[in-house]
């Protein structure tokens, strides 16, 4: 059975009836190398000279990498070799297009610590690069997308719930990193039904921010105000990014300790909260979260039911080179443009690394300057041969499968590919927003990175279709 026409898509249409990596958005440029975080960290940190963050960040638009790899500390420089911080700088210019300007962005206190945005704009989208020092070293180098103010969704009536702090997880044991974590939980007599959110790739925020969008902000807001606890939490890799490298675990992370772990671990809070409904927890996966929710499934039973926000279904390293293709040929204004050479010379190396993660012989031990992002062969390794769409099949429980139309991160092609798995099931629900994109906001007419450069929210229809689905969970 075919996928119906997507411009008819409108409404949801539910079981056998009808019928996200790299740089998607909420996954863009996934390094683990961030800031201190802790209070600990931040009291041994100062920031030695004012524009010690902007002498780094101009050697690396002159190409003076070397220069800018002398002047990080001694834990930088062994997590971000010379060679691994030439393929970051360049992969953004393939990728954003040359650099137009760099200008500081203002300083952020923690404790002591004075961690520095410089703003780098490029032809196709503006970065944030956050930048730390210590002893006039740099000791935290971490990219970000461009933030700016993000507006509040009208949806959102926050006269209706709380936002409690709660912490995820343990402070104890080998490898144990507490997360700080919001429980947006209504007002009145509960239990309530509740949402546990878990990110995409790379070192998402509690927000799960993109620029001016904050994804998992508004879906809480939204959910909340009509009688839905959310769960959101900040990701490991944003929050204790900096241990895990001074710890050497980013050297052989898989998703299961960037993602999978603390999503069951929150799913663990909500389900020992007596002000929440235990039959009616559900877990909601954006991208690479999205990607995950059969491995969640299968590890823990405790969720009713499961919601696929942008779900990859095909090989990180396909859709890459498929995304990285898009963002050199296409134009926000003129739609699709010719890839120029320089373009086409960093397809070539792309091309190279992929075919490291393809080769049957790639080990823990080959390196990850020869991989994609920079991303260890453990990253790699985890995710060959696995197959979420197919891995879903074994799912019992309901699941909500969700696309934005004009989503060039994940694309329609991976919404078919659930379709196609699950269509026949009876217990899964799909649809189509047609004018959406992979942070299920407004698209532009050639939909870019800079669909997040200005203040906008998740679409309302969104929210209430979501909220519709859940409440009509036995």
């Amino acid at each position: 059975m075919s996928l119906p026409n997507r411009t008819k898509t409108v409404g949801i249409i539910t079981g056998a009836s009808a019928l996200a990596i790299g740089l998607v958005s909420t996954d863009i440029y996934p390094q683990w190398f961030s800031a201190p975080a802790t209070a600990a960290e931040a009291a041994k940190t100062t920031l030695a000279k004012p524009d010690q963050a902007m002498i780094f960040a101009r050697l690396l638009s002159k190409g003076q990498f070397a220069q800018a790899h002398k002047i990080m500390d001694a834990t930088m420089q062994a997590a971000l070799p010379v060679n691994q911080l030439t393929m970051t700088w360049q992969s953004l210019l393939t990728q954003l297009g040359p650099l137009k300007s760099l200008s500081p962005n203002g300083c952020e206190n923690i404790g002591a610590c004075k961690k520095n945005l410089v703003t780098a704009e490029f032809e196709r989208a503006t970065v944030d690069l956050q930048i730390a020092t210590k002893d006039a070293k740099i000791s935290g180098f971490f990219i970000k997308p461009h933030q700016t103010n993000s507006s509040e969704p009208a949806y959102a009536n926050k006269a209706n719930f709380n936002e409690i702090p709660v912490k995820i997880g343990t402070n104890t044991g080998n490898g144990s990193y507490q997360l700080d974590g919001i429980l947006s939980l209504p007002k009145g007599q509960g239990p309530f039904p509740a949402v546990v959110l878990v990110h995409g790739s790379g070192p998402c925020d509690i927000d799960e921010t993109i620029g001016a969008v904050k994804v998992f902000r508004d879906l809480a807001w939204g959910l909340a105000s009509k009688e839905i606890a959310v769960l959101r939490y900040d990701k490991r890799t944003h929050q204790h990014g900096r241990a895990m490298v001074a710890a050497g675990q980013i050297d052989k992370i898989t998703v299961k300790e960037e993602t999978s772990d603390d999503a069951l671990q929150a799913v663990a809070v909500l389900a020992s909260d007596p002000r929440i409904e235990k039959n009616h927890i559900f877990i909601l996966g954006h991208s690479l979260g999205a990607m995950v929710i059969p491995r969640l499934a299968k590890a823990d039973d405790t969720a009713s039911g499961f919601i696929i926000m942008a779900g990859p279904t095909r090989p990180l390293e396909d859709m890459l080179l498929e995304q990285t293709e898009y963002l050199l040929s296409t134009s926000e204004k003129d739609g699709k443009t010719p890839i120029n050479s320089t373009g086409q010379r960093e397809l070539a190396k792309l091309k190279e690394k992929i075919k490291a993660v393809k080769d049957p012989n790639l080990s823990l031990n080959t390196a990850a300057t020869k991989l994609p992002l920079g991303l260890p062969a453990s990253y790699w390794l985890d995710l060959r041969d696995y197959k979420p769409a197919e891995a879903a099949k074994e799912i019992k429980k309901p699941l909500l499968v969700l696309q934005g139309g004009k989503d060039y991160q994940v694309t329609m092609v991976d919404f078919q590919n659930w379709w196609n798995s699950l269509n026949d099931k009876g217990n899964t629900t799909f649809k189509v927003y047609n004018s959406l994109n992979h942070g299920f906001v407004k698209a532009g007419t050639y939909s870019t990175a800079r669909d997040y450069d200005q203040p906008q929210n998740v679409e309302v229809e969104l929210i209430n279709d979501i909220s519709k689905w859940i409440k009509s969970q036995d």
